[in-house]
């Protein structure tokens, strides 16, 4: 983050595993109503995900959609009232919101980074890393890779090519990002035209 966070919002701490979440699932063993997605059940039950991922998927889903668009929202106003030649230029201009999303997405992301673990062996710039490894991606980091962004280091509302990684990437894709971009987009025209 390159410190927007003074909204507050720089970060996600989740609770360790076996905080209130792991309670509720300890209950549930002891004969509580199982509830929630048959498929995570199922998972749980077969080993397949452990209690401590379980709790990070569930408190993702409980957290996603609130925390990290407040975050995304009091960053982009802050940062648009820091920089005062970027809201002179939203003023001055119709400002293509949709692109303006997207580069305040790039510049100052909700999500600063992501834990992945490793399902194999591989080495990365001189270190190694096992299978089970935890490893954390650094998404504001290549959001800001000059090799990626021309002027990576500086916000402009008329970058063309964005393909930023706010919202991660693959099968690990964000999946309220569509939701989180209008929700932005949304927040912003009325702000600025306020």
């Amino acid at each position: 983050s390159r410190g927007a966070g003074a909204a507050g919002c720089s970060f996600i701490a989740f609770p360790p595993p076996g905080a209130t979440a792991g309670g509720c699932r300890a209950a549930r063993r002891r004969g509580a109503t199982a509830r929630g997605p048959r498929s995570l059940r199922v998972a749980r039950a077969s080993g397949a995900v452990r209690d401590h991922e379980l709790t990070g998927l569930l408190m993702g889903i409980l957290l996603a959609g609130t925390a990290t668009v407040a975050c995304l929202v009091s960053n982009a106003i802050l940062l648009l009232q820091r920089d005062r030649s970027g809201l002179s230029a939203a003023a001055c201009r119709e400002l293509d919101w949709a692109r303006a999303v997207e580069e305040l997405l790039r510049f100052e992301s909700p999500v600063p980074f992501v834990p992945r673990v490793a399902q194999t062996d591989v080495e990365m710039s001189g270190c190694p890393i096992k299978p089970g490894d935890t490893i954390m991606l650094l998404l504001g980091s290549a959001n800001s890779d000059e090799h990626a962004f021309d002027g990576a280091d500086s916000v402009d509302f008329d970058r063309e090519a964005n393909r930023h990684y706010a919202f991660g990437g693959g099968i690990h894709r964000c999946l309220g990002s569509h939701l989180a971009r209008l929700e932005l987009r949304v927040s912003l025209r009325e702000w600025h035209r306020r």
